[in-house]
């Protein structure tokens, strides 16, 4: 019999469907296509027919083949549009790929994309199937049929920091005259791609301040915090009452960051303290983030840009230091859909989380470990003077892991300010020169009768690796986006993305395995060729001997 790929999710999925999903496969010709996109159509039908077996009816596709050069050129007859015009205005349209034509690079347009549609549910559209994508098709279609048989989709905030900068005003004047306009200001987001990434994977998404502004809004499932910085009482006292209420948390916290300076052969490190003040909070439910740095043997080397200078010209330094932590998937939870088969991680200036075993026992708490550094790892006190890198060196005084990075608590989780009044929103004050942040003088308001209902929070001590240079490489976004899904639809959907390809680059060795491979193949190996040289030359003299004993005897008989 046939064997079929479909995951036990999408399976489900599909056998719960209360109506057909009609899927609608737009492409070109395969005369068309590049050579590496021709057999593109044959491949998606393949898993097209997969979805239609295992649905038992409930799943059907068909097959338009498009012709890009009736949307490039005119209409044939006035009044009269093509298929292709007709769907442009849905999003389906053709890219650009490139093409090898007779040893010369070209540029042509090809269709590959497929609709969904389901009862009057508006359609889903996936706009650019390629190569490179192809193993995300199951996880894609499954997710996207899951969404449009849920009532609602659920939404999602996201807290993170950004900061509105001004164009200087000798730009605005050199841009303006050479005819263009640029607006006053501008917003430096380093957090934007997550924002993008949830928008792309279906998620309603509201970006806030949580101020009295904008405070969490009504009918959020999932509330998304990344790097806060300097939390105040009612920020504090908001994420506890979501929490408590049951909703689900995902909160990536950065406790310091690093800035390097080289001089000739000399690296000296500069560390900032960001303060996010979570700990107050959830310290109550047994957690908290560590205040010593994290160092461990197992590490990468980045590169710093303009660090050096050849004549006039600004090179990279590549650096190696024990607190850029490489996480292989020997240090995440197998068992766990979010890091199942996840791509190597880059632990970037992380720390790792503390657990109170006392206190989550004594709360019923269910504390999953998702991340963990290698068992080479060690902290180090935190200290605000210029570091050298032999001050990361491991001493016999420090406390030695693996240590938890990332942690998935689930339960009834505490109201950490049971019968305490609610804190104020702090009130922004304007002055003469900027503008401040003060509490204002306000009565706080009684306690508020929460209705307690068991959470999801997802707890990790590094914020930096979610960052628009970072997030995008590793198995960064893939941990960010399988968290939230998981705690916001279920770990269904997390089980269909682990499918994907993922790296399996061999891990690196240690330095006495290092050692032990150089003395083998240094000594061990011509020792062992010296001596199997000995023994054959000592049984082929054995064997002559034997030889010519047996010529001299005399002939019996």
């Amino acid at each position: 019999g046939r064997i079929y790929t479909i995951s036990a999710a999408t399976r489900k999925i599909l056998h719960e469907l209360k109506a057909p999903v009609t899927a609608k496969f737009y492409v070109s010709p395969m005369d068309k296509m590049p050579t590496g996109m021709k057999a593109l159509e044959q491949d998606v039908i393949d898993k097209l027919d997969e979805f239609r077996i295992v649905s038992k009816g409930n799943f059907q596709y068909k097959i338009f083949h498009m012709e890009a050069a009736n949307i490039v050129g005119e209409p044939a007859q006035e009044g009269e549009e093509s298929l292709e015009r007709e769907l442009q205005s849905k999003g389906i349209q053709p890219f650009q790929v490139r093409a090898i034509v007779s040893d010369e690079v070209a540029v042509r347009l090809v269709y590959s994309s497929v609709s969904l549609s389901y009862k009057e549910k508006p359609e889903e559209l996936i706009p650019k199937i390629l190569p490179d994508n192809i193993h995300e098709l199951e996880y894609t279609l499954a997710s996207k049929i899951h969404r449009m048989t849920l009532p609602e989709i659920p939404e999602v905030a996201l807290f993170a920091p950004y900061e509105e900068k001004a164009v200087p005003p000798e730009i605005q004047a050199l841009v303006g005259q050479l005819g263009a306009q640029v607006p006053e200001a501008y917003r430096e987001d380093q957090y934007e791609l997550l924002e993008l990434g949830l928008d792309y994977e279906g998620f309603p998404v509201t970006r806030i301040n949580m101020n009295e502004a904008e405070p969490i809004p009504d009918g959020v499932k999932t509330l998304i915090v990344i790097e806060p910085r300097e939390l105040n009482d009612r920020q504090r006292y908001e994420i506890n009452k979501f929490l408590h209420q049951g909703g689900s948390v995902f909160l990536a916290v950065q406790n310091y960051e690093y800035n390097y300076s080289t001089s000739g052969r000399q690296l000296t490190i500069f560390s900032e303290e960001r303060r996010p003040g979570i700990n107050p909070l959830i310290e109550t439910w047994g957690l908290s983030v560590a205040s010593e740095i994290l160092v461990d043997k197992l590490h990468e080397v980045i590169n710093l840009s303009g660090a050096a200078r050849i004549g006039p010209f600004a090179v990279s330094v590549p650096v190696k230091l024990p607190f850029h932590i490489r996480i292989p998937q020997s240090g995440m939870n197998p068992d766990i859909s979010i890091t199942s088969r996840l791509s190597p991680l880059i632990y970037l200036w992380g720390t790792p989380i503390n657990l109170n075993d006392e206190k989550i026992k004594a709360q019923d708490l269910r504390v999953d470990q998702l991340l963990q550094s290698s068992s080479d790892s060690w902290l180090i006190p935190f200290t605000t003077s210029p570091l050298s890198p032999s001050d990361l060196e491991p001493k016999l005084v420090h406390k030695r892991g693996p240590f938890p990075l990332a942690v998935m608590v689930r339960g009834q989780f505490a109201n950490a300010l049971q019968g305490e009044n609610v804190p104020p929103w702090p009130k922004l004050e304007e002055t003469s020169d900027e503008i401040e942040v003060e509490i204002a003088e306000v009565e706080p308001l009684p306690p508020e009768d929460l209705s307690p209902s068991p959470g999801t929070l997802i707890l990790i001590g590094n914020a930096k690796i979610f960052q628009k240079e970072i997030v995008q490489s590793g198995g960064h976004f893939a941990f960010f986006l399988n968290s939230i899904s998981a705690i916001t639809l279920g770990e269904d959907l997390v089980t269909i993305r682990s499918k994907q390809v993922i790296d399996r680059s061999i891990n690196r060795a240690s330095a006495t395995a290092k050692v032990t491979w150089r003395l083998f193949v240094t000594l061990l190996v011509p020792i062992g060729i010296a001596v199997a040289g000995a023994a054959r030359v000592f049984l082929r003299k054995r064997a002559k001997r034997n030889y010519l004993k047996a010529l001299l005897l005399p002939e019996s008989g």
